[in-house]
């Protein structure tokens, strides 16, 4: 198994912006409406809170030549309001893997980690969202023992005359 080390400088950031990029040219043409190209694929206030890596955090597998894989995750803790509870829960932003090293356990080392971590932050849930046809992943988070909570919907209008 590859080490898992916690993302604290613009160097390794920028690596996962880069491998990010990368893998996110998929979704720019099957999404149009959600995704598109930029040199920084998040804002200025997320890659900050990265790096100083305290409620938002990012975790990498590297080897001397790429970047293997990363999972970004936030540690949330919510305030009871109305009919919502207060909570304190994991939600994964982000989980990339190179296409290169695939099928090689990486994407579960790295939902393993983050579950390890769990303990320490004193948080019982885990959270996250995939689109319905990325069927590699779903297929990832249902063998990890991720169920559907919610389905989200979308229905587009056409304004056009």
């Amino acid at each position: 198994m590859s080490t898992i080390t916690l993302l604290t400088t613009p160097e390794d950031y920028a690596l996962i912006n880069q491998l990010k990029r990368s893998l996110n040219r998929h979704n720019i043409t099957h999404y149009p409406l959600l995704y598109q190209d930029y040199e920084e694929m998040v804002s200025s206030s997320f890659k900050q809170r990265l790096i100083q890596a305290q409620d938002l955090q990012a975790y990498l597998i590297k080897d001397s030549t790429h970047l293997i894989g990363y999972i970004i995750v936030e540690w949330v803790s919510t305030q009871q309001r109305g009919a919502l509870k207060e909570r304190q829960y994991a939600y994964i932003h982000d989980l990339g893997v190179n296409p290169l090293d695939r099928n090689q356990g990486i994407a579960t080392q790295l939902m393993e980690h983050i579950e390890s971590l769990m303990i320490h932050h004193k948080v019982e849930d885990i959270e996250l969202a995939v689109h319905v046809d990325f069927e590699a992943a779903i297929h990832l988070y249902e063998k990890l023992g991720f169920t559907p909570r919610t389905l989200r919907y979308h229905k587009k209008i056409n304004n056009h005359e």
